[in-house]
């Protein structure tokens, strides 16, 4: 059977630090480079990425076409590099991630082996700082007490199995002609929802637990808090956007509830002092099954205090951003098919 046309794309905006390795570790492949393109996605990047990715083309040789998209939503720009792909297959690719040698041989060769309309492998999170913060950054996102069963951060071997997401993809072009391109409304979770809708149209969509993905995740306290906090926001915007459950489970709604049982029960503790004994109480417990949590990640590189701390950012600020997006998809519910 002859090989097929590959497009790779890649939406980026201020990815000057990571770029160049990514697309570089995307290079490491058998794949006959006359059937490959790269198209990386820029958002208006003000840090020099569209200068990396033009010297990397000049360099390697390679066709890496710089596509703009000014709005810098990655939805659009997933939707632009789609468009404008040559390739019957396209995979989607991250700048802030290192793949494994022959990553675009591997997918190709287990989405033809199972017969599947997505597949992907799994993260192995990755300290880009050599700092205690950051390790636990990463001890956290590699904790199910952190993650709850995302099985695409927390498996590291054995067969492909069946799942309903995974990082990143590759996908047949004719899928989208069929299904539809992703909701350019959600600036998160847009593929979760395209993969709940390949899921929904009788498709599957395999993990590859042995393809592993270096991805380097925020690097201090406030660039996590700040991540948090929009994945909480867009969750919930998810669902009033797309006026249901399907594309989110329910791990995704627990810091809501923690946050709101915090927040609640402090503020009517001031009239009630019955409420301020259940806010010691969650935070107790809280505290209690993050400190057993801690102690047992892996944590050579930093401490049980780090950990706490980081896990409490995490789950605080996710669900603070939750109930941000509440409060505004029900006060302002009209705008969510428009502009957010």
């Amino acid at each position: 059977m002859p090989q097929k046309k590959v497009s790779v794309i890649i939406p980026a905006y201020n990815e000057a630090r990571f770029i160049a390795r990514s697309i570089k570790s995307l290079l490491q492949t058998d794949y006959p480079p006359e059937l490959l393109e790269f198209i990386v996605i820029d958002g208006d990047s003000t840090d020099g990425t569209q200068q990396i990715v033009k010297q990397l083309s000049k360099q390697t040789g390679v066709t890496i076409r710089l596509l703009d998209n000014p709005n810098r939503l990655t939805p659009i720009s997933l939707n632009i590099g789609i468009r404008n792909a040559a390739g019957e297959i396209i995979i989607r690719a991250d700048a802030h991630t290192v793949y494994p040698p022959k990553y675009i041989d591997r997918l190709i060769e287990w989405k033809d082996k199972l017969k599947a309309d997505n597949v992907g492998g799994v993260f192995v999170h990755t300290a880009h700082h050599d700092t205690k913060v950051n390790h636990a950054i990463v001890a956290v996102l590699d904790s199910p007490w952190g993650v709850g069963n995302a099985t695409y951060r927390l498996l590291r071997s054995g067969n492909p199995i069946e799942v309903d997401t995974v990082p990143f993809g590759i996908w047949d072009r004719d899928l989208f002609e069929r299904i539809g391109y992703f909701n350019e409304r959600l600036a998160r979770n847009q593929d979760i929802e395209f993969n709940k809708r390949i899921i929904a149209h009788g498709g599957k969509i395999f993990l590859v637990p042995d393809i592993h993905l270096r991805y380097f995740p925020r690097s201090t306290w406030t660039e996590f808090a700040k991540y948090s906090f929009e994945n909480g926001k867009w969750n919930i915007l998810t669902v009033f956007i797309t006026r249901s459950f399907k594309a989110l489970g329910v791990r995704h709604f627990i810091p809501l509830f923690f946050v709101l049982g915090l927040l609640g029960s402090l503020i009517f503790g001031l009239w009630l002092k019955i409420f301020l004994y259940l806010f010691f109480a969650i935070i107790t417990a809280y505290l209690s099954a993050t400190l057993i949590a801690s102690i047992k990640a892996n944590r050579s590189k930093t401490t049980v205090v780090h950990m706490i701390i980081t896990f409490f950012v995490w789950h605080f600020f996710y669900g603070l951003g939750e109930t941000w997006g509440l409060i505004y998809a029900l006060t302002k519910g009209k705008k969510l098919n428009t502009n957010i």
